[in-house]
């Protein structure tokens, strides 16, 4: 589904990109947490996988189409970005925020049909919080908030979901809450979702495989292959 060539290379400059240095194939119903150390290149990755940065070298294919090929409507159906952000949207509700993730499939007048509405109050209730659904933004924690942007990002109902340190906010249950229901996200609709994250204990339980960040390298492990030593020895170089 998710193809990076083995000369790919991203990151803000060319003097500093990071590079990969053989193919990695990611597959539709995999849950991959991206880890490594503060400054491994994650967030730029993902970045760049959202086209907010553009590739040095290399390629990205996305259901065996280059990334780039795809216009921006075309591609805001195919990839949901989350990252960690306060929102100052005034006069928004927390539905009317997670309804704005169906514009991509909405008509030239961005007006909500039936699936719309259903798949926008199908993700309050994934993730527990349709009894907030008509309070307004600046009334809602971080971690609401925070719930609220996935939620959206849910409602988008892409292929490929891009996550960025999106727990940073929650307490340790919405943390299970949001690892669990992304598995079972990906098992049951088939997505291919990329989480950013240092929540190491919850990665073991949930993630599919293991997209390593070590000296501007990445690899791509199951889960099962990479000890939890080997993973902890990445934050003690």
């Amino acid at each position: 589904m998710l193809e990076l060539s083995a000369d790919l290379q991203f990151g803000y400059a060319r003097a500093m990109a990071w590079q990969i240095y053989e193919k990695i194939g990611l597959q539709a119903g995999q849950l991959v947490a991206l880890v490594g150390r503060n400054g491994a290149g994650k967030s730029t990755f993902l970045r760049t996988l959202a086209r907010q940065l553009p590739l040095w070298g290399g390629e990205i294919w996305l259901k065996g189409q280059k990334a780039s090929a795809y216009s921006l409507p075309q591609y805001a159906r195919m990839a949901a970005v989350v990252r960690t952000e306060r929102l100052q949207v005034p006069y928004c509700t927390l539905r009317e925020l997670v309804q704005l993730g169906r514009l991509p499939h909405m008509d030239f007048w961005g007006r909500a049909s039936a699936a719309d509405k259903q798949a926008t109050a199908a993700a309050l209730t994934a993730l527990g919080i349709e009894h907030l659904a008509e309070r307004q933004l600046g009334d809602c924690s971080d971690g609401e908030q925070q719930l609220a942007l996935l939620a959206r990002a849910l409602a988008q109902d892409t292929p490929l979901l891009l996550l960025d340190e999106i727990t940073s906010h929650l307490d340790f249950l919405n943390r299970e809450l949001v690892f669990e229901r992304l598995r079972t996200d990906c098992e049951q609709r088939g997505r291919l979702t990329l989480l950013a994250t240092h929540e190491l204990n919850l990665v073991w339980r949930y993630a599919t495989h293991l997209l390593v960040f070590q000296g501007r390298k990445m690899r791509l492990y199951r889960t099962s292959e990479f000890s939890m030593e080997a993973l902890l020895a990445l934050w003690r170089e």
